[in-house]
């Protein structure tokens, strides 16, 4: 690796120089270990990996260059300064140190831990662990005083002791691993338990030593135990075993829980076993044991017995053709034995012959061997057979014919005729009609015991009538209001007829023409005969009494006879006269002229009408008048009229006017018949009173809402105005209630009063509203298990809106305001209340109890780490970080070796980072949220186990030359490798050697120096790309150039 050194002269030309720097490097990764800026530190790396610096060579050729001295002013120097930093005593691991130190100069004076298990927050320190702990105090000086020489001061921090509790040290064995219950004050530290030794629990039965020593950075303690672990209990599982014969093999089969092998006897009866094969040798009661003794590890299983019974073999009989027809033959079944051929003895009831008839027989079969023994049951059905008939086809007859019927049946039975339809009659021999039409007979055989019934068979033939002649006489006659019929005779004489007039059998009465149908109505004769017949109507009078002179009021019922009898209608010629039916009535007085007529029928002829006329005179009423005092409804106020007689029609006025009044008030009444045919009048005051309202006052009592609360308001009849007024009951000014209109707010006793304003109704009622208290209920959400170093804001809210007030019951806590922090592990318990107001109801109190843990979690800088095993592990970041991070190799004295999962999520003011290393694994989504991430920089190998996500969708992973195992992509993102370098190339006319080559569009910054060991770096370019041809001309102008300049690229 070199560097290139640029000399500028007077001229503009430049010397270039090769200077070999590898001892040069060596001293600058010493001289740069101790320093903090991160750009620094990233930029060495650099150097040390990958870096070339160079100087440009600006205008002039190397021929022409000199050396240019510049002379600077002659410098004054800072005062000195010195730090009093007393020694700290030995502390343990739970301190907390406050650091004291004073600089002569009064400069504020700066802490950090050079080594050991320490971390400071300002200049208060903490640990970690036990170990020795120097820190340095510092102070850098100003433009006035020169740093002061650092001071340290060394001291031991011992762990703290802690309290182990061993539990569950008796157990009992069941195949899996044992493992004693361990507790450490304070909780949750770290422990390794051994059992005799080793670290893997026991398993077998027996008496186990236990030692348990805590683990941990901060704490030290022992504890001894002794874990028994007793013999498991197990159970056989024997089922039962079901009766068995002479002849048969049972294979025994049963577990035991602890899944030993299970061992059988038999303990009486006649068996033997054969391993687990049991036979018997004759029948008998057998009773077999199932046993398991146990082992080490299990204890003995209690025994279980199984008794059953052996029986002697049976033989098998099997019956079959028990189903069969009868045929006159004796039906025997058939018999079969297994083993076969055996002897059997069958009986049928009891009866050893076969039986013939038809029917059901129950049938034994027994064996009779003297070596085996068996029976069979069964039923023998012998069915009745089938008969059938030959019944031949009987000819039409006539309807007085008598025949006789024929008829075999194949079982030799009697045949049976019946009639099944049509005008015929059996008597048992002859066959006979009583009238004409279709018959038919059917012949049968019901069957016996043996045989089924016959199928029937059906006979059908025709019967037909004779012809008689009819003769019809008296075909017209006068109407006399009875039925009048026409004369009939036939041939033969005496047969019976129907007659119909116009189709209707029944005959006529009143006047007309009638078709007349005469037919013989015997069901072995038939005849017919037609023609018309005439009934013509009679004459009729009228008898009409005369009426004498009439009242205008009166209503006469009109009398008169037709000699017809038929009703006599009246019509009203002349006069106020009104029918309505045969009721005469009159309209005013004046003569009535009325005539009776009767207009005939079609049975008698109109008669002659008769008329006459009546004198009517008019008459006198009677008026009264009542329902004189009312009481308003919003409807009119109509008094009630009556008249003498009753119903007559009246004119009603009130203070002259015909309109009804409907409002409260007096009103002088005059009621007048207008009737033509009466005459009167009526005269008195009519009083209408307001109506009576009912009022009814409801939700007397409610419950404070902050709302107005008015009482609800019930009147009869609805919608009338009110005045509703509310006076605080107690509340008196200048001796009196002061009522509002406005409902009452706050909780307490009011007068409420009710007025209907209407002067068509009254009605006031008073009563008292109680507004209550309200109930409030006071929302404290659980509090989760906290860490001693959270700091947690109570938030509560009462229902009512008042403010919660908080309080710490119990526990290691103190509470400022809302603020509560911790000042030990412990459980704590927090109440939230509500005093309640005029208002409100005190609340119920809420408590909430939680634990306090002691922190295992670490901070430094921005980083939030644990450690475990001596080594860190990032498990979060401060998301307000803004720009390039370099990660250390170190936190709180331990090696960096991961990122866990999540560390540096929503740190979206991260832009690169850079991952050194001693980062030997990366967490999945550990730059999740961080949005404007987009370069991260690994310094090694490709790390083991990648992630199959890193969170950073807009990152490129970018790896160093020489590093292994990179691919095009990893945890997501595409992977590039980072390898830029200075080429000699023509970039300008004033520019040569400043072309800068790499992978394309690779990111770059450029920083020069005008000393490599000592001197400050500055920016040229601080973040730029290559091109996609993977260039990039970085061009210095002479006039820009004051003295020789170092180069060098670093990763932005």
């Amino acid at each position: 690796m070199q560097y290139s050194k640029a000399v500028f002269g007077k001229d503009g030309g430049v010397i270039l120089n090769i200077i070999l720097i590898n001892n040069l490097i060596g001293k600058m990764k010493k001289s740069s270990s101790n320093k903090t800026d991160q750009t620094v530190i990233v930029a060495n790396y650099a150097v040390i990996r990958l870096l070339v610096v160079v100087g440009l060579l600006l205008g002039a050729t190397i021929a022409d260059a000199q050396w240019r001295i510049t002379n600077s002013q002659l410098p004054v120097k800072k005062a000195t300064q010195k730090i009093d930093f007393p020694p700290i005593p030995d502390h343990i691991t739970t301190s907390t140190v406050a650091l004291v130190a004073t600089a002569s100069s009064g400069l504020p004076v700066e802490f950090s831990v050079e080594e050991g298990p320490a971390q400071l927050a300002g200049n208060v320190l903490t640990f970690r662990g036990a170990g020795k702990v120097t820190v340095k105090a510092s102070q850098p000086g100003d433009e006035h005083w020169a740093p002061a020489k650092d001071v340290s001061q060394s001291f031991r921090v011992s762990t703290a002791e802690a309290k182990i509790v061993l539990s569950a040290l008796e157990q009992a064995y069941n195949g899996r691993p044992r493992v004693v219950r361990v507790e450490t004050m304070p909780p949750d530290l770290r422990v390794l338990v051994t059992y005799d030794g080793k670290k893997e629990p026991p398993i077998d039965a027996g008496k186990h030593s236990v030692a348990v020593m805590v683990v941990d950075p901060m704490w030290h303690g022992k504890a001894e135990g002794l874990l028994v672990v007793r013999p498991g209990k197990q159970v056989i599982d024997f089922p039962p075993i079901p009766d068995q014969t002479t002849s048969s093999t049972v294979l025994l089969r049963a577990k035991a829980s602890s899944g030993l092998p299970v061992e059988f006897m038999v303990l009486e009866g006649p068996a033997k076993l054969e391993g687990n094969l049991l036979y018997f040798t004759e029948a008998g009661v057998v009773v077999v044991k199932a046993s398991q003794p146990g082992n080490n590890n299990w204890a003995p299983a209690n025994d279980v017995l199984q008794k059953f019974e052996v029986i002697n073999d049976q033989a098998v009989v099997i019956l079959s053709n028990l189903d069969q027809v009868y045929d006159g033959t004796p039906r025997a079944v058939q018999v079969d034995t297994k083993p076969p051929d055996l002897k059997v003895l069958v009986t049928y009831q009891g009866d050893p012959k076969p039986p013939i008839n038809a029917g059901a027989y129950k049938v034994r079969a027994v064996v009779k061997d003297p070596f085996w023994t068996g029976e069979a049951f069964g039923t023998l059905s012998i069915k009745p057979a089938e008969q059938f008939i030959d019944f031949p086809q009987v000819p039409d007859q006539v309807a007085t014919a008598v025949i006789r019927l024929e008829a075999k049946a194949s079982s030799g039975l009697p045949v049976q005729f019946s009639v099944a339809s049509g005008p015929a009659v059996w008597d048992g021999r002859f066959l006979s009609f009583t009238g004409a039409g279709s018959v038919t007979v059917v012949a049968s055989q019901p069957g016996n015991g043996n045989w089924l019934p016959a199928p029937k068979v059906a006979n059908r033939f025709e019967v037909i009538k004779d012809t008689a002649g009819i003769m019809l006489y008296d075909l017209r006659q006068l109407y006399d209001g009875t039925p009048r019929q026409v004369g009939v005779r036939t041939k033969p004489a005496g047969l019976p007829v129907k007659v119909t007039y116009n189709d209707d059998p029944a005959p006529p009465v009143n006047a007309g023409k009638y078709w007349v149908v005469a037919m013989v109505a015997d069901p072995r004769w038939e005849g017919r005969a037609e023609d018309v017949f005439f009934i013509d109507p009679a004459k009729q009078t009228i008898d009409f009494p005369e009426i004498p002179p009439q009242l205008a009021s009166a209503t006469i019922e009109l009398e008169a006879k037709a000699s017809s009898g038929l009703p006599v209608e009246f019509a009203v010629d002349s006069g106020p006269g009104q029918l309505v039916g045969n009721l005469l009535s009159f309209t005013g007085a004046g003569p009535v002229t009325i005539k009776a007529m009767q207009p005939g029928d079609n049975n008698w002829l109109p008669a002659e009408s008769v008329g006459q006329t009546i004198k009517v005179i008019p008459d006198q009423a009677a008026v009264t008048l009542s329902n004189l005092t009312q009481v308003y409804d919003g409807t009119p106020r109509v008094v009630s009229v009556t008249t003498d007689p009753p119903g007559l029609a009246v004119e009603v006025t009130y203070d002259g006017s015909l309109n009804v009044p409907v409002n409260a008030g007096t009103y002088q009444v005059v009621a007048t018949v207008v009737d033509g045919r009466y005459e009167g009048q009526a005269r008195d005051v009519l009083t209408v009173e307001p109506a009576k309202v009912t009022i009814v006052l409801d939700d007397l009592e409610q419950v404070y809402n902050g709302e107005p609360r008015a009482v609800t308001v019930f009147i009869e009849p609805e919608g009338l105005p009110l005045e509703i007024l509310y006076s605080q009951l107690g509340l008196v000014i200048l001796g009196k209630e002061l009522p509002s209109e406005d409902p009452p707010v706050d909780a307490g006793d009011y007068l409420v009063s009710v007025t209907v304003v209407d002067d068509n109704y009254e009605g006031r009622v008073e009563d008292k509203l109680t507004i209550l208290k309200a109930s409030q209920v006071i929302d404290f959400a659980p509090i989760a298990d906290c860490w001693t170093t959270d700091i947690v804001e109570l938030d509560a809210t009462a229902t009512s809106g008042l403010p919660v007030s908080f309080e710490v019951v119990s526990g290691p806590a103190l509470l400022e305001g809302n603020i509560l922090t911790f000042t030990s592990a412990g459980t704590v318990e927090v109440q939230a209340a509500q005093e309640g107001n005029g208002n409100w109801n005190e609340a119920e109190p809420v408590a909430h109890s939680f634990e306090v843990k002691a922190s295992n979690h670490e901070q430094e800088g921005p980083y939030t780490y644990i450690v475990e095993d001596d080594e860190a592990t990032i498990v979060g970041f401060d998301e307000s970080y803004q720009g390039t991070l370099a990660l250390p190799g170190s936190l709180g004295g331990f090696p960096l070796v991961g990122i866990d999962a999540g560390a540096f999520a929503n740190s979206s003011g991260l832009t690169s980072i850079f991952i050194p290393g001693n980062i030997t694994w990366l967490g999945e989504d550990a730059f999740t949220g961080c949005t404007n991430l987009e370069r991260i920089y690994f310094l090694s190998d490709v790390l083991a186990g990648e992630p199959a996500s890193l969170g950073a969708s807009r990152a490129t992973a970018y790896y160093l030359p020489g590093s292994e195992g990179w691919g095009a992509t990893f945890g997501g993102c595409p992977a590039v490798l980072w390898n830029p370098k200075f080429v000699n190339g023509y970039c300008s006319p004033l520019a040569e050697n400043c072309q800068v080559v790499g992978a394309p569009n690779l990111p770059i910054g450029i920083q020069s120096s005008t000393n490599l060991l000592a001197g400050e770096w500055m920016w040229e370019v601080t973040l730029t790309n290559l091109t996609a041809e993977g260039t990039f001309c970085f061009a210095k102008y002479l006039a820009d150039v004051e003295e020789e300049r170092y180069y060098r690229i670093i990763a932005p």
